[in-house]
């Protein structure tokens, strides 16, 4: 179903001229050099095509001949290749004093070499160019016992002795454009090589991703894929069959599931040019690289944009006008639970698809693959961000919560406010991924790690608190649970019975009275730096010891100090929330945990905003919410 899916991108990519997707027995490669000829073969010059990268150059990407797999041993690419194949360079300065392993890397560069000389003199032996002509001529009498001297390398033996992302092509100097394997002559002569080779596979048969029959099979997916965080940067196999183990009935390698060379090219060849983009790929949840791509659709590119910019962190994908404004109108629709017109529908039902990859040494696993429509996609994205939905954290931020943030909360905050120590668990990411876009529970790991660092570190901040609402709103939802789902509101929910809930906000307005019985510039710590974590799971010990020997003393201040009023009036407050929840229970469970937190939080929030005095002292939950903001900006 996913190679399906990725074929069918290459066939919608092909039939758009806009895409650029390469065409068969061709793959985009990263280029940093052009090594510029004459006629006869002479080196004239060679061009830097990499391009300004910050404080480094990077390779531009351009279309070069198809290159496969090159694990191990010597195999040559055509036109474009490594300048140890090309050139036969090597890194030694000194060939005459070189130690044995140095002269064994000078004797693989000439096998290198002259493995390359033989397969352009193959292809290209009998073809009636001046291209073809002028590399043949190079190769006849290029000398590479003096390559480190050649005067036209010296600019970059440096970067060449790195031998990162140093690959060539070649261009003949009257063509003022373009390159070598890019003239018609060699292109066709390139295709009719290729066709011969896929004339010779051992097995002709049935393409499980076609459905075509009579086709040559690939033994192995050539091209591999490359673009994925954490992979081998020569690229990984998707699909491979190199363990015994893997196979069936004495089939070889990938004949055990048997897809044709065309379509094995036309997936891998899609997916590497998603990766290359922007606008379909996104990283940082977890170790796991996402890919979004829409169907065949006139509004496909803006629907994943959209998609893209609603999972991204600080990364705006511009979008095309007369197309958004149409998909706006839809995503309105949608999110209000309006009627769509019958234009509309096509927009809504457009296909769409994400798939989720990890790094797993040349090989690259799949975390997940969803497969709906862009409505759906919609729908679910809507559903997480009212899930996330809670007072106080859309003015803070103006959009929901992106991935990445909502894993940061999983962090340890140092005493500057900045998260430290390790990451989430590598899959975590993954799991609150698929509970977006699948509409599923959230991982009940997500929901524990946040719980256990408010105890740690007692930050009660509006993204934890979100984080905490969103799981048990889903698990309400989910299980048909009315009455848990009733009890979490945006902001605070006064009629609601549940014991958590209100145990939370009596202890936020403990908290506030003893703020008001010292004024909070006066206090180094509150109750809640001391008993929050015990009083979230041991109510009874620790709220029976706040009622004797704390909040009794902060009235009595409060009243000395001239608030009795106020001082009434959070006594009022704290006894009305406390009606009917005699006697208070010795331990709170997990949801019932989760809800105390809650509680507090919305409280603390009505608190503050009920608070109008332009001389009041900050609070805590300004002090909580200027906490996540300094460790978010480092």
């Amino acid at each position: 179903m996913i190679i399906q899916a990725l074929y069918e991108r290459y066939e919608q990519l092909v039939r758009n001229p806009k895409s650029k997707i390469s065409p068969m027995y061709s793959s985009m490669g990263k280029i940093s050099f052009v090594l510029v000829i004459s006629a006869t073969g002479e080196l004239l010059n060679i061009v830097d095509m990499r391009e300004v990268d910050g404080k480094r150059r990077k390779a531009s990407a351009i279309n070069i001949p198809e290159q496969g797999s090159r694990s191990s041993g010597i195999k040559p690419f055509f036109l474009s290749d490594k300048p140890e194949y090309l050139l036969g360079y090597h890194t030694i300065s000194d060939v005459a004093n070189a130690s044995a392993t140095d002269a064994k890397k000078v004797v693989d560069a000439r096998r290198k070499y002259e493995a390359c000389v033989e397969l352009h003199h193959n292809i290209l032996q009998n073809l009636e160019d001046s291209g073809a002509k002028a590399i043949l001529a190079f190769f006849s009498h290029w000398n590479i016992e003096t390559v480190r001297e050649h005067p036209k390398l010296q600019n970059f033996i440096a970067d060449l002795d790195k031998g990162l992302d140093c690959n060539m092509v070649f261009r003949l100097d009257e063509d003022a454009d373009g390159y070598l394997h890019e003239r018609e002559a060699i292109k066709t002569c390139w295709i009719r090589y290729m066709e011969s080779e896929k004339a010779s596979s051992e097995l002709i048969g049935q393409c499980l991703i076609t459905g075509k029959e009579g086709e040559p099979i690939a033994q192995t997916h050539e091209i591999k894929i490359k673009g994925v965080r954490g992979a081998q940067s020569s690229g990984a196999a998707l699909v491979s069959f190199n363990v015994d183990s893997f196979l069936s009935y004495g089939k070889k390698q990938s004949f055990n599931a048997p897809v044709s060379k065309t379509a094995a090219f036309g997936y891998t060849t899609a997916l590497n040019h998603m990766l290359e983009s922007d606008t379909n790929t996104i990283t940082g949840i977890g170790d796991m690289t996402v890919v979004f791509w829409a169907g065949a659709s006139p509004f496909g590119e803006d629907m994943e944009r959209i998609v893209v910019n609603a999972f991204t962190q600080n990364r705006t994908i511009a979008l095309e006008n007369k197309a958004t404004d149409q998909i706006m109108d839809v995503i309105k629709r949608v999110q209000q639970g309006k009627k769509l017109t019958e234009n509309m529908l096509s927009i809504k039902e457009t296909p769409f698809y994400i798939l989720g990859l990890s790094p797993n040494m040349a090989r690259i696993s799949v975390r997940m693959f969803w497969q709906g429509h862009f409505g759906q996609m919609l729908e679910n994205i809507n559903a997480h961000s009212t899930d996330m939905d809670i007072v106080g954290l859309k003015d803070y931020r103006a959009e929901t919560p992106s991935i990445y943030r909502i894993m940061e909360e999983t962090r340890r905050v140092s005493s500057e406010g900045k998260k430290v120590g390790e990451g989430p668990p590598p899959g975590l990411g993954g799991a609150v991924l698929r509970a977006i876009v699948q509409g599923n529970a959230y991982p009940h790991a997500l929901y524990m790690s946040i719980v256990n660092r408010i105890r740690v570190d007692g930050i009660v901040n509006q993204l934890r608190v979100a984080i905490i609402k969103a799981y048990w709103s889903r698990y309400a939802r989910l299980n048909n649970n009315l009455q848990l789902e009733g009890a979490l509101s945006v902001s605070i929910n006064e009629e609601s019975q549940d014991v958590g809930y209100r145990l939370g906000r009596v202890f936020a307005v403990l908290e506030k009275v003893q703020i008001e019985s010292v004024g909070d510039n006066k206090l180094n710590a509150t109750i809640k730096d001391k008993y929050f974590a015990s009083a979230a799971t041991r109510p009874l010990a620790v709220f029976t010891f706040l009622f004797k020997n704390l909040t009794n003393h902060h009235m009595k201040k409060m009243r000395s100090n001239g608030n009795g009023g106020l001082a009434v009036t959070y006594d009022i407050l704290y006894q009305t929330i406390l009606k009917g929840i005699y006697p208070i229970p010795t331990t709170l469970n997990q949801q019932e945990q989760g809800l105390f937190i809650l509680g507090y939080y919305h409280q603390k929030q009505q608190l503050f905003t009920s608070k109008k005095q332009l001389a009041e002292p900050i609070s805590i939950q300004e002090k909580d919410h200027q906490q996540l903001s300094n460790s978010e900006e480092a």
